[in-house]
């Protein structure tokens, strides 16, 4: 399910529902409008305090930016992307400059995300 319609609940089929479902798509859609408006906050700001700010204003889109711009909760990812780099910097590869297992550890993470076949 995608961000949009967890917030406007568009998977019921009832004739309410999807009045509401309506309304929820122009409350939702004013609220990203204006967003959209504001000017960037610098580097230096933590964005989840901003959201914590401005709740008041954009309800919708601050439950959504507490939950993905929260931590995970887990360390797996970062434990397999050091396995990753263990594979990469072998005793083959003793020469290999920092530059290079850095660039082979971004392809070998994100290559499959472009659905690339290798």
């Amino acid at each position: 399910m995608d961000c949009f319609t967890e917030m406007t609940g568009a998977t019921q089929n009832s004739s309410t529902r999807e009045f509401s479902t309506a309304q929820n798509v122009l409350i939702i859609t004013s609220e990203v409008s204006l967003y959209l408006s504001l000017p960037l906050i610098s580097r230096k700001e933590d964005p989840l305090q901003w959201w914590k700010q401005n709740f008041v204003h954009y309800p919708n889109l601050s439950r959504l930016a507490k939950k993905y711009l929260s931590a995970p909760a887990s360390t797996v990812y970062s434990e397999r992307l050091f396995s990753t780099e263990g594979n990469i910097y072998d005793d083959h590869r003793n020469r290999l400059l920092p530059i290079n297992g850095e660039s082979l550890t971004f392809l070998n993470r994100n290559l499959p995300l472009l659905n690339h076949k290798y």
